[in-house]
């Protein structure tokens, strides 16, 4: 497993896990608070993102065939 694809992963998790354990009775419920904020709001930030950019996207893919069906019709012409 050392040399495994998700070896880094493994090792911040446990290292994680035992900064949790180490320090459980120091372990104030403000901390989750603010961990627990942070991920939804960064949740509710990379949704509205993807609504974006989906949006984005379609309207660049129509430009680009709008302007390949002129390139075309010029070349033909």
């Amino acid at each position: 497993m050392k040399n495994g694809k998700y070896y880094h992963w493994y090792v911040a998790f446990t290292f994680f896990l035992f900064l949790m354990f180490h320090q459980a009775d120091r372990f104030i419920i403000s901390g989750v608070l603010v961990s627990a904020s942070t991920w939804i709001l960064c949740g509710i930030f990379f949704t509205i993102l993807a609504v974006i950019i989906a949006k984005d996207i379609a309207k660049l893919r129509n430009l680009i065939a709008d302007r390949a069906k002129e390139l075309k019709e010029f070349l033909e012409s």
